[in-house]
């Protein structure tokens, strides 16, 4: 009976090889013979003979096709490709919301939230990529391995890809902290854009420039502020910025609304802001009028230097190119790992809790 049992363990070992290779097939074989001969000696010790034992352990134990089925689903380690596919998918698509989550989740969409608006219009992306963090970890729990090469490199392979997209469809856009790319087919639509916000920003900021002056009295002038004021009181310049009083900001600590019930308050908020520095005129402007100039220039600049932007040479392109994939790059390098080492410490948590909580296949 010694000889079916060498058979036995000899077909266990080839199925084992086949599925999970030499190296874990020598752990699990260890681990498999060590069940077989604790169940023969406790056998042999109610009085069974060895070759009787043996071939009651073999019975017990199953036949080495579904022994083996069980080993291979608790140490197989899954190809590359099969590990990392899932995982990857969700890191692209945490990728794509953040650079597009004002597109895809618009102030429009969740101002139907109602009571929610402003919970979800400062916490949208806080609450989605935590849930598809969360995601990213379980799916590479469920890998059985760590795919953080694979996620190397895939960010190192976006980050070329993006960049060759770039230097074959695109041109470089000069913004006003950094550089940024359009499709050399919307060009003419950016520049249409650009020049309508422009004229909008012109307007807009001669309404800014005009409510200065009209505030700039201590007190109330005789004649009034004119179209700076309605029957609901005093119009600040969000009013004017938004044409929604429901719109606001948070100021010295202070919530500031679209209207005001006095003409302090109202000057306030056209005359003593903070100011920030202006790169437009290079002095220290009232923020709302310095963003405005900056914009300007910044569309001006744009409305230049977009027409000759294709004619650039790709070694002028390059650096705005880089700097626009290398941010992509990095989010999806930087989330991918998270993911892999979270994944990867409760899948070693598990398996230390697994083994010692499932012995495998039994033979009592």
């Amino acid at each position: 009976m010694a000889e079916a049992y060498a058979k036995y363990m000899a077909k266990l070992q080839s199925q084992l090889e086949s599925k999970c290779g030499k190296v874990k097939t020598k752990q699990i074989l260890a681990e498999a013979r060590a069940h077989m001969d604790e169940g023969i000696e406790e056998m042999m010790g109610r009085g069974m003979s060895r070759p009787a034992a043996e071939e009651a352990a073999i019975a017990r134990f199953g036949d080495t096709d579904s022994v083996c089925k069980w080993y291979a689903e608790q140490h197989q380690r899954p190809t590359v490709w099969r590990a990392s596919r899932l995982p990857l998918v969700v890191i692209g698509a945490s990728v794509i919301f953040w650079l597009f989550q004002d597109q895809i989740m618009p102030d429009e969409f969740l101002m139907r939230f109602g009571s929610l608006y402003e919970f979800l219009i400062r916490f949208r992306s806080l609450i989605v990529m935590s849930s598809l963090l969360a995601l990213s970890i379980l799916l590479c729990f469920r890998a059985k391995r760590f795919v953080s090469g694979v996620i190397v490199v895939s960010a190192a392979g976006l980050y070329g890809a993006l960049i060759l997209g770039y230097c074959l469809c695109s041109v470089p856009v000069k913004y006003d902290r950094a550089y940024g790319v359009i499709a050399k087919w919307g060009i003419a639509d950016e520049l249409k854009r650009v020049r309508t916000q422009a004229e909008l920003d012109t307007r807009q900021l001669a309404v800014y420039r005009e409510g200065q002056q009209v505030f700039a009295p201590k007190h109330e002038p005789p004649g009034g502020v004119g179209k700076f004021r309605d029957s609901r009181g005093y119009l600040s310049q969000i009013y004017f910025g938004q044409q929604d009083p429901r719109m606001h900001y948070i100021l010295d600590g202070r919530p500031m609304s679209g209207i005001y019930s006095t003409y302090e308050e109202a000057r306030n908020d056209w005359i003593d802001q903070p100011k920030r520095y202006c790169a437009a005129t290079g002095r220290q402007e009232i923020f709302f009028v310095a963003n405005l100039l900056d914009e300007l220039a910044q569309f001006r600049r744009i409305e230049a230097d977009l027409p000759v932007a294709d004619s650039l040479s790709i070694r002028e392109k390059l650096p705005a190119f880089e700097d626009d994939a290398r941010f992509p790059a990095l989010f999806f390098l930087g989330f991918g790992l998270i993911a892999d080492i979270g994944g990867g410490v409760l899948r070693t948590l598990f398996e230390f809790i697994k083994r010692r909580r499932s012995p495998g296949p039994t033979i009592a």
